[in-house]
C-alpha cells in the first residue's frame, strides 16, 4: 500500500490483517494476474499445480485450506 491508497482501501487491509487473512493491494493483484500472461517471465517453469497454488494465494486462501483442497499436506505447500 502506498500513500494513494483510499481509506476504504486502508480499512479493508486492516480487517484481512486482523483476521490473519492475506491482503494485496488492487495494483499488486492485478499485477500478479497479468503476469501470468506475458511470455519469458517465471510464471513458464512452473508445473500446473504449482500455478494452481499461486492462483489461490493470490485469491487469499491460506496453506491449509489449499493443502485440504489439493489433498496434500499444508508443509508441502508451504514450500
Amino acid at each position: 500500500m502506498d500513500a494513494s491508497c483510499s481509506s476504504d482501501n486502508v480499512v479493508v487491509a486492516l480487517q484481512k490483517l486482523t483476521r490473519k487473512e492475506v491482503h494485496l493491494a488492487p495494483n499488486v493483484a492485478q499485477a500478479l494476474a497479468l503476469s501470468r500472461f506475458r511470455s519469458a517471465n517465471s510464471f513458464d517453469k512452473l508445473f500446473p499445480r504449482e500455478l494452481t497454488v499461486c492462483d489461490l494465494v493470490i485469491e487469499g486462501s491460506r496453506a491449509r485450506e489449499i493443502a485440504q483442497q489439493l489433498a496434500v499436506s499444508a508443509k508441502m505447500i508451504n514450500t
